[in-house]
């Protein structure tokens, strides 16, 4: 009876783990399109294009220098921060499939051991 009650235990953790595996999947993939989408929208920085003609003087430099630090942000929020976001969710996916492996290898072992308790009787 314990090992039974154990074995019902052990499946709502795996089930759980799956659940929770499921789930960051699934802002995984969200996360990816909006890096995606947020890549694809970088070049309207340097919308509208100004030419040296017709833009040109203090302002224009400043303009083009925000310009180039909005492009830095840009690429630091890309590369560094989501990319860092996605790789702390791929190490929990990799970690909860780790404790998804030792669980079933666990309920395995519970069931022989119901078995055995049954032929016992």
């Amino acid at each position: 009876m314990h090992s039974e009650m154990l074995l019902h235990s052990v499946k709502a953790d795996l089930h759980e783990k799956q659940e929770q595996i499921h789930q960051l999947k699934r802002v995984l993939h969200e996360i990816r399109q909006i890096k995606h989408d947020f890549s694809e929208a970088q070049h309207l920085i340097h919308r509208p294009h100004l030419n040296r003609e017709a833009w040109r003087g203090t302002h224009a430099e400043r303009f083009e220098d925000i310009r180039e630090g909005m492009n830095k942000a840009y690429q630091q929020i890309k590369s560094d921060q989501v990319s860092g976001i996605i790789e702390s969710i791929e190490g929990k996916i990799h970690s909860l499939e780790g404790d998804v492996y030792s669980i079933r290898r666990q309920i395995t072992r519970i069931e022989h051991e119901i078995e055995k308790e049954k032929h016992k009787k």
